[in-house]
């Protein structure tokens, strides 16, 4: 995967050495399944990258979801923003679908005090508008992340 996004072979051996590359290959191949353009995943290839260093993750370091959250809750906190605020949503939402899907956040990390008012939310969009699911999810997903980090 790394040969097809890089074609450097010194930033292919740099991706190949860092940390936790099964679990990076295995998100990227399973974006490359739902049909993610090359030039994403290269971004999220690169997020990934700088994650791991970031938060100086290894393999089975059982501190990982703690590392995780808690640069979270910090880039959540306005003060600690330095990037600009549209590349640091992207690395964080890249991220954050990395941490899901490999089952690194603990439920609680999923629900904030307006749990109910997102279920009526999504119950009106399907009765009411004929929204797909897949709409449905995606604006659930945003209006949870943003409670999140607005908590």
């Amino acid at each position: 995967m790394f040969e097809i996004l890089f074609g450097q072979p010194r930033t292919i051996a740099r991706y190949r050495s860092a940390p936790l590359q099964k679990e990076r290959l295995q998100y990227l191949s399973h974006c490359e399944r739902l049909g993610i353009k090359i030039e994403t995943l290269r971004k999220i290839a690169y997020h990934q990258w700088d994650l791991v260093r970031i938060l100086d993750l290894h393999d089975n370091d059982s501190s990982n979801l703690s590392k995780i959250e808690n640069a979270l809750r910090r880039w959540s906190s306005p003060a600690e923003r330095k990037s600009r605020s549209r590349a640091g949503r992207r690395f964080f939402g890249h991220a954050e679908r990395w941490m899901r899907f490999m089952g690194w956040f603990e439920p609680r990390a999923m629900f904030h005090s307006h749990t109910r008012e997102v279920a009526i939310f999504a119950t009106r969009m399907a009765s009411e508008r004929g929204w797909a699911k897949k709409t449905i999810d995606d604006c659930c997903r945003t209006v949870d992340s943003f409670f999140r980090l607005a908590g």
